[in-house]
């Protein structure tokens, strides 16, 4: 082998591991950047088809070094993969377990104004009413305590709408859902869809210069990452290094092309906020991909604010106010007007002027706006408000014949009242009052906590695959020490070859002389 020859291996040898050498401190200047992938070093013999035939000498003669085949960036296309179909089953879980722990908060029985209090009020002013049943003190009390039972409703129901207006909107106010959290979600998954096309288009861009772009798959990653946080995606990696993604069946991005962007429309009452994808021109191409997006942000925030009867859902907790909020109000407007135990008697009220008891034609609570009552409108009735003595607190026989006008001191009524507390309704799933509210409480508790049980498995296996991910894709900074000395001792040596080589060759130039 020629001096010459050896100089040449000894200077390919000091590029390659020069580039090696910048590879490695790149790693390690990167070691904290996220998302970042080291390179791998991939070094080869370089082959020379020279025949061999001659000997030793001729072997060493057809030598030619070492070259750099590639530097490559650390990836697993099954971990990645996994990682993001994890993000996205993380995300639904983490925002359906927030919204879930709000109604939570807004149900919470532990606060001095909650229902709970509200109805124990109720019925000691029942109880109050029972013993000074002509009393307007008395009368004025309990008036007071269902006036403030109402408000109750009211406002946990008005809080759980607002909830749900704020992450879908209002189908009966279409304006809502522009400020909605739902039309800011696809939003930003629309404007990360852009990213993505821009970024698959440079990495075409730059590889078709035979450049390699591994900071740019990078950013891809992070951005795909991202958009798997708030929809679940279908990732197809294209010969360019690009990515194709779709939503199910539904095409998103093909390549440095947005084939679909989503769109978010009013609905009903049962899914209030639907789900389209649409052109770059703002086409319909689906009008409803609900069904498709099944995890991420906005399938959490679909599904906590839908009707589906096996998910709990604000819409199931704001039904089981509803039903308790009619039940209770029937209840009490058959004791005030009506006849609850099918005796045939009366319940009586007292006229203001005369103070004698007449029968009592006006219902205790009624809906705020007419219409069935629910929580949202239960109030009580304008009519006894302004007149608390059209309160009925006694009950008489009328058909006896009896004249029981001043017997204003009759509490059967009151005590019908108080009865209903400890009485059980089919429309309360069999219940007492408030034997139903302590059990629709305690199933939003035991969902939450259920939720929550089910956050903490799925991030434990979220941690688990990015781990997995890292030790493919991370940098490890013992590793690359151990690289960074090796490469540096492969550089000393090779410059200390070139050094000896040349030496030689000089003495081999002065021979000659």
């Amino acid at each position: 082998m020629s001096l010459i020859s050896s100089i040449h291996i000894a200077n390919q040898a000091l590029s390659v591991n020069q580039a090696a050498i910048t590879a490695v401190s790149n790693n390690i200047s990167n070691v904290d950047t996220v998302g970042y992938s080291k390179l791998n070093i991939n070094l080869e013999s370089v082959i020379n088809y020279t025949s061999t035939s001659g000997g030793p000498l001729a072997l060493a003669n057809t030598l030619s070094g070492v070259e750099l085949e590639s530097i490559q960036r650390a990836s697993d296309a099954y971990l990645q993969s996994s990682y993001w179909q994890e993000t996205s089953n993380t995300s639904y879980l983490d925002k359906y377990t927030t919204v879930a722990s709000n109604v939570e908060d807004l149900m919470n029985e532990l606060s001095n104004t909650g229902l709970s209090d509200a109805l124990s009020d109720f019925y000691a002013a029942a109880t109050n009413l029972s013993t000074y049943p002509s009393n307007i003190t008395a009368r004025q009390n309990y008036l007071s305590a269902a006036d403030n039972l109402c408000s109750t409703f009211n406002n946990i129901s008005g809080d759980l709408s607002s909830l749900s207006q704020s992450l879908v909107g209002d189908p009966t106010n279409v304006a809502l859902l522009s400020s909605s959290e739902i039309a800011g979600d696809v939003s930003d998954v629309n404007n990360l869809l852009d990213q993505i096309a821009t970024v698959n288009y440079n990495i075409i861009r730059t590889n078709s210069s035979g450049a390699s772009s591994p900071a740019l798959l990078d950013q891809r990653d992070a951005l795909v990452t991202s958009l798997s946080s708030l929809i679940p995606l279908t990732v197809t990696t294209n010969d360019s290094g690009t990515v194709n993604l779709s939503l199910g069946e539904y095409s998103l991005v093909k390549g440095s092309v947005v084939s679909g962007y989503l769109n978010v429309t009013s609905g009903d009452a049962t899914t209030p906020a639907v789900i389209g994808i649409v052109n770059k021109e703002g086409t319909t191409l689906y009008s409803n991909v609900n069904s498709s997006i099944t995890s991420g942000e906005i399938g959490a925030i679909l599904d906590i604010c839908g009707s589906d009867a096996d998910n709990f859902t604000i819409n199931s907790v704001l039904s089981g106010l509803n039903t308790l909020a009619s039940e209770f109000a029937n209840v009490l407007n058959t004791i005030q007007t009506g006849d609850p135990e099918g005796d045939g008697t009366t319940a009586m009220c007292m006229d203001s002027t005369s103070q004698t008891l007449i029968a009592a034609t006006d219902n205790i609570f009624v809906a705020n706006g007419g219409g069935a009552i629910t929580a949202a409108n239960i109030s009580i009735n304008s009519a006894v408000s302004a007149d608390p003595y059209l309160i009925a607190a006694a009950r008489v026989d009328l058909t006896t014949g009896v004249d029981y006008s001043n017997a204003t001191g009759n509490n059967s009524n009151a005590a019908l009242i108080l009865a209903s507390r400890n009485n059980t309704y089919g429309a309360l799933n069999s219940s007492t009052i408030e034997g139903y509210l302590s059990v629709t409480v305690s199933q939003v508790g035991a969902d939450v906590q259920n939720l929550e049980s089910k956050l903490t498995s799925q991030s434990t296996l979220l941690t688990q695959v990015e781990s997995q991910l890292n030790s493919v894709t991370g940098v490890n900074l013992d590793e690359e020490l151990v690289n960074l000395i090796k490469y540096q001792r492969a550089y000393q040596a090779s410059a200390r070859i070139f050094s000896v080589c040349s030496d030689l060759l000089e003495e081999l130039v002065n021979l000659g002389k």
